[in-house]
């Protein structure tokens, strides 16, 4: 299946399918190789290299885009309950003193791939039933989508108080890292909450 994928996605050039081909000619192998019982061991820490495959343009746009929606609407709203006057066009904030563009870097779908990435290791490593870990895994989405929002928003306020400085450069960076922190607290906070239980 793995080879055969590869010959499909060379043809078309199509290179998600090429590189996941990859991870299941790898996985094919594990099997033919080692056996089953090495292999069945194996299954699921190989299939998790798919999350190092870049998603297909198509779906990856498809996604962006409501994100990067969304987070130009949670940081106006933002700015809005705090007293300022802007007027948004699309996911351009004009206000005092000059326009914030959320460009497509700050739709999030970096910090969802991770988060997604996380959350399925911590739902294999963890103890409880396949319904729990499953919503553990799905709580990565809207955590990862609130926590851009976040990081947008204040943001967006930084522009105010210090200027266009904020919205790049180490601080901006920083700025991101803390509340992909937070964010991970946040599934933390999920997984106890599911009475999910850590191995010793």
């Amino acid at each position: 299946m793995g080879l055969g994928a590869y010959v499909l996605g060379t043809a078309g050039a199509e290179f998600f399918t090429s590189r996941a081909s990859f991870v299941l000619t790898f996985l094919g192998a594990t099997w033919w190789f080692a056996g089953a019982a090495l292999g069945a061991f194996l299954t699921v820490p190989i299939l998790f290299l798919l999350f190092s495959v870049p998603i297909p343009s198509v779906i990856y746009f498809n996604i962006s885009l409501p994100l990067q929606g969304f987070a130009s609407f949670a940081a106006a709203n933002t700015l809005r309950l705090l007293g300022v006057p802007l007027v948004a066009e699309g996911n351009i904030l004009h206000v005092p003193g000059g326009a914030l563009e959320v460009a497509d870097a700050c739709s999030g779908i970096r910090s969802l791939t991770v988060l997604l990435a996380l959350g399925a290791l911590w739902a294999y490593t963890s103890r409880g039933g396949a319904l729990r870990r499953a919503a553990l895994l799905a709580c990565t989405i809207p955590l990862a989508v609130l926590g851009n929002a976040v990081r947008v928003s204040f943001t967006a306020i930084g522009f105010l108080a210090f200027g266009p400085s904020i919205t790049e450069g180490t601080l901006h960076e920083t700025m991101g890292l803390v509340v992909f922190a937070v964010t991970l607290g946040g599934l933390a906070v999920a997984s106890r909450l599911l009475r999910l239980e850590r191995p010793s």
